[in-house]
């Protein structure tokens, strides 16, 4: 399809306009669908480049993979051309103004606003994760806002393998770029500048624990403005903005990398250990495994943490409950959580933390940020997992997880200190530091005229007596322990 003049600057069906963007290769313009009279985004090889086939195809490989995604916030793509004179793609201009415009104009939105669109990201993002989908590196003109709270994306999808790098530097972007817009002094500014800093650390939350939290507190500050109701301490501190304390935060997030996994602030500020990015997970391939007891089950593939969950990381969780308004923290809990259970702190978890700060001793167990956390009921282990998105093991998936692992107890320390207590996958600590919780209960066979009981699986630095096999049956859900911890699963890639 020829390009007639430059005046004209037209290409077929469509009026070029002004250029959006420019790379070595391509060109992009907004323009006008003449037949149908729309806006949209024109992007073409440039005419230099049409005789470098390997570019000409690479290009069309970034449309294909473009137009497979079907995601109602991303932009979708009209059509493809390839002609002797010209090669580009069509695909939707998304309604509103840019993200970057609106920081150009120093504009700002209600923290409410500012929120629902960090919903609709989050959930296009985890999508994006969950697809294993590549993407170009986000750029605030990618994002598009339209009254009163809609936000579209541009379509960035490239073929190739997901980029570890470019998802961070995106969640740095999305942080920073979202907070300019709060507006400051209005009610949930705070809050929303606390949420938006968990996106910035080396092991942030994941993308559903992050739209879920933001909605939640999106619907907090709805409920507040439609009853009309804030205390006067509230007014106060959202008036400040960016306090000192969570600059200074902030600066010790950044600066020292203190109490960093999971992307919170930590109880106990200083800290005497460095919390290390330790929130990997190992697929295990489905199949028939054997349980505990020797049954057969089949399973289809699964993840599972490759390490315990640290105290720095159940922190995490904490904090993010923080942000919640208190009556909407129960948003994780299971179903049938005893209504006189009050939040999910773990049993003696100050002194925990005291002992961590001054670099001490608890329970005469040198502890750092990166050990398990400990002393935990099962009503907060699965709050825990249902904040990160996943859920607890099945005692099925849990042994199918230990097939391989010592059988050999280990002892107290780092979830990542053992060179023994590993499986062939990379699942560490099966047998130690903590006993974990599973989501099923099951038969005693010691007591077997009993009803299933709540179990939990591994041997522990107390117990370790026939490590990884080992199973611990407690009285209730309830109970709490000082080697009782918790691992996560997820159905899909994290």
């Amino acid at each position: 399809m020829p390009e007639t003049t430059d005046a004209t600057r037209q290409l077929g069906d469509y009026q070029l306009g002004r250029i959006v963007a420019e790379g070595s290769r391509t060109i992009t313009y907004e323009a006008d669908q003449i037949s149908v009279r729309r806006k949209v985004l024109l992007e073409r090889v440039k005419p230099e480049q049409l005789g470098d086939e390997g570019a000409v195809e690479a290009f069309l490989r970034d449309v294909r993979a473009k137009a497979e995604l079907d995601y109602p916030v991303i932009a979708s793509v009209y059509e493809a051309v390839r002609g002797e004179d010209a090669v580009f793609f069509v695909r939707e201009k998304p309604p509103g103004r840019s993200l970057a415009e609106l920081v150009e104009a120093e504009e700002c939105l209600e923290p409410r606003q500012v929120l629902q669109l960090l919903v609709r990201l989050g959930e296009a993002c985890a999508y994006l994760s969950e697809h294993h989908v590549r993407t170009e590196g986000l750029q605030p003109r990618d994002l598009y806002f339209e009254e009163p709270d809609v936000l579209r994306m541009d379509n960035m999808v490239v073929a190739g393998s997901v980029n570890v790098s470019a998802r961070r530097r995106d969640r740095e972007m999305i942080s920073t770029l979202l907070g300019k817009l709060v507006a400051e002094g209005q009610p949930g500014a705070t809050r929303t500048w606390r949420l938006l800093e968990l996106l910035t650390g080396e092991d942030p939350p994941n993308w559903p624990s992050v739209a879920h939290t933001a909605g939640k507190l999106a619907h907090d500050l709805a409920d507040s403005s439609r009853e009309g109701w804030r205390t006067a301490p509230a007014l106060v501190e959202e008036s400040r903005g960016l306090s000192p304390r969570v600059m200074v935060l902030a600066g010790l997030i950044i600066l020292l990398a203190i109490a960093a996994v999971g992307g919170a602030y930590f109880l106990g500020g200083r800290g005497s250990s460095v919390a290390r990015p330790l929130g990997q997970m190992v697929e295990i391939t489905g199949g028939k495994v054997f349980g505990a007891d020797g049954e057969a089950q089949l399973l289809p593939s699964f993840w599972i943490d490759a390490h315990e969950v640290t105290v720095a990381e159940y922190g995490a969780f904490l904090k993010a409950l923080e942000v919640i308004a208190e009556d909407q923290r129960h948003a994780y809990n299971h179903e049938l959580q005893p209504e006189g259970k009050e939040g999910h702190v773990p049993a003696d978890w100050e002194a925990l933390q005291a002992a961590i700060e001054d670099g001490g001793k608890w329970e005469g167990l040198v502890v750092g940020q990166n050990c398990p956390v400990v002393n935990v009921d099962w009503w907060d282990a699965f709050a825990y997992a249902n904040w990160r998105g996943g859920r607890l093991p099945t005692q099925a998936e849990w042994f199918a997880a230990a097939e391989g692992a010592t059988p050999e107890g280990s002892g107290w320390g780092a979830v990542d200190f053992s060179e023994v207590d590993r499986t062939l996958g990379g699942v560490m600590g099966l047998a130690g530091n903590a006993t974990e919780w599973i989501s099923d209960s099951a038969l005693n066979p010691a007591f077997p005229m009993n009803q299933k009981g709540p179990v939990s699986c591994g041997a522990s630095y107390l117990q370790p007596k026939n490590g990884s096999l080992a199973r611990l049956w407690h009285a209730d859900r309830e109970a709490r322990r000082a080697d009782l911890g918790i691992r996560v699963v997820r159905d899909t890639a994290p």
